[in-house]
């Protein structure tokens, strides 16, 4: 009699620990759902999202740091929509565009080689062996061109435009765009700027510009 008793209280406790142990397991469940959630939000949160119509993967363009840039720079405008006009201008334009982040155009030594990428865009190379001694070359005689082509606003497009000082002893050259802005070659590949913006960073100056292909391309 007693083990029969003894055994119903056991069957009793075995039941009651079994409710026990579902409920906790139950609970353990409920607490790891709630963390996975938490965690999985917070993780959305910190994912950047894409403005809506943006391409995925797509890079910002930055403004050329070489080695004569010593702090750090703001974002540069993407190259300008051209309408080029037909001729080698408009080809060269193009060509350079299509160029945009090239890093072709440097010296074993990584410096760039602007004067060489503006000849090329039309089609040519090895006529000066700097941007400053193809801007000395064709600096026109006259003071009526020397005002007129020092004047930005009357620069063609496919120009090309010519920087002097800020310790560069070899210039920079680039092919104008319109709208105060010109491509070129630099230390950091086939970059866009606009001209405020080169002359504020590297402390050059804007010498002047040249017609689309230089003079060595309208004597040929």
């Amino acid at each position: 009699m007693g083990q029969a008793v003894l055994a119903l209280v056991l069957s009793d406790l075995g039941k009651e620990a079994r409710r026990t142990l579902a409920g906790l397991g139950l609970a353990v469940l409920i607490v790891l759902a709630f963390a996975i959630s938490c965690l999985v939000a917070l993780f959305t949160a910190a994912v950047p999202r894409l403005p809506p119509g943006s391409a995925t993967g797509a890079v910002a363009a930055v403004e050329p740091a070489g080695a004569f840039l010593s702090f750090p720079l703001a974002p540069a405008p993407a190259a300008p929509t051209v309408a080029a006009p037909n001729g080698p201008a408009g080809l060269a334009v193009m060509t350079a565009i299509a160029n945009l982040g090239s890093q072709r155009w440097h010296d074993a030594s990584g410096g760039s080689l602007c004067e060489q990428f503006v000849e090329n865009m039309y089609g040519s190379t090895g006529q000066y062996p700097s941007a400053i001694a193809a801007w000395l070359a064709q600096l026109p005689s006259d003071a009526g061109s020397v005002a007129r082509q020092h004047d930005l606003t009357q620069a063609p497009l496919g120009a090309e435009v010519y920087f002097t000082g800020g310790n560069q002893p070899y210039g920079h050259v680039g092919l104008y765009l319109g709208n105060g802005g010109f491509i070129s070659a630099a230390d950091a590949g086939v970059q866009y700027w606009s001209v405020s913006r080169w002359q504020q960073v590297t402390g050059q100056q804007f010498a002047g510009w040249v017609p689309p292909g230089g003079s060595w391309s309208h004597a040929q």
